[in-house]
């Protein structure tokens, strides 16, 4: 009676178990690559450059600077020169893409910020126009700068393999 019961048992884990497993999907590259992309322009976005200054404190600061205010100086605070917003900008996302591997070594990026027109891009222009074999991630982005104008701008970012 036991042993019959111990064979159930385990004749209703294996089935279980089986059928579990068939309902897992093994994931893609691109399914991957489009997790990273996402959480790398989250990433990048709220990332801290350094500046004390209120409109240029992170990279989503900046970009609303460099929108509003291109010629705004970033006061320096010791550890890095005053630059307009523009260049800071520029200095930052060059660094950024620096830290990341998989942009670095085996993926092409375009950055890009519009708000109506395109105002911002880094990176490799010609996968604005490419249409396959690349990966966007797109976030919108609301900033209040400081003399209280509003900032509503998306904010792409494109991988593809080089």
């Amino acid at each position: 009676m036991n042993m019959v019961l111990v064979v159930l048992a385990l004749a209703i884990f294996l089935g279980l178990s089986f059928f579990f497993l068939s309902l897992l999907k093994p994931s893609q590259d691109s399914d991957y690559l489009n997790l990273y992309a996402h959480a790398l322009l989250r990433t990048m976005l709220k990332s801290e450059t350094g500046y004390l200054d209120p409109d240029c404190r992170s990279l989503e600061d900046l970009l609303a600077c460099a929108y509003y205010q291109p010629a705004h100086v970033c006061a320096a605070n010791g550890r890095l020169k005053e630059m307009a917003c523009e260049q800071a900008l520029a200095a930052n996302i060059a660094q950024l893409t620096q830290k990341y591997d998989i942009v670095k070594g085996s993926y092409r990026y375009l950055l890009a910020a519009e708000s109506g027109a395109v105002f911002f891009q880094a990176g490799d222009v010609s996968l604005d126009k490419a249409s396959s074999a690349r990966i966007a991630a797109d976030r919108t982005v609301s900033k209040i700068s400081s003399d209280g104008r509003l900032l509503q701008a998306t904010v792409r970012l494109y991988l593809a393999r080089k």
